[in-house]
């Protein structure tokens, strides 16, 4: 009887705590706001457009610019223009660096690496490199060409 009690009480408390972080968080088309600027969830963004999906962070961060600029803060709208230039450059360079590997390993993707006395997943496949005699983890059924973890020797 007391263990029914207690597994009740344990219960409407995890309810309770469920509750107070969904009304915490926000619902659909709530409006957040801060000083001089409103922006609104992605949920209410995307009814207003007419089903068209905008970033919401990348919207947020323009209309905090123009305003930064607009009030003389010219710190703050630097230092977020700074920051997307970074992220810019950094996407730019990670696309330059996928292209470099692309190119390195012929095309092909590489293959995962099976430790030793690991067992084999399933729905992987364990194939033995021809050049080094690496063992690799391709899958069962495989869309594309692998390369050799370790060599990048087709496999």
């Amino acid at each position: 009887m007391f263990e029914i009690i207690f597994i009740i009480i344990i219960a409407v408390w995890i309810a309770n705590i469920k509750k107070k972080r969904t009304n915490s968080s926000g619902g659909p088309g709530r409006s957040i706001q801060t000083p001089n600027t409103t922006v609104t969830t992605a949920a209410h963004d995307r009814r207003s457009m007419g089903g068209q999906h905008r970033p919401l962070r990348q919207t947020a961060a323009k209309s905090a610019i123009d305003e930064a600029k607009g009030d003389g803060n010219s710190t703050t709208a630097y230092l977020m223009e700074k920051a997307e230039a970074d992220a810019r450059e950094h996407a730019r360079e990670k696309y330059e660096e996928q292209k470099r590997l692309h190119e390195a390993s012929g095309g092909l993707a590489v293959a995962q690496r099976l430790y030793d006395g690991d067992p084999v997943p399933q729905g992987m496949q364990c194939v033995v490199c021809g050049y080094c005699a690496a063992e690799n983890l391709v899958p069962m059924v495989p869309r594309t060409r692998y390369s050799c973890y370790f060599c990048r020797e087709p496999l």
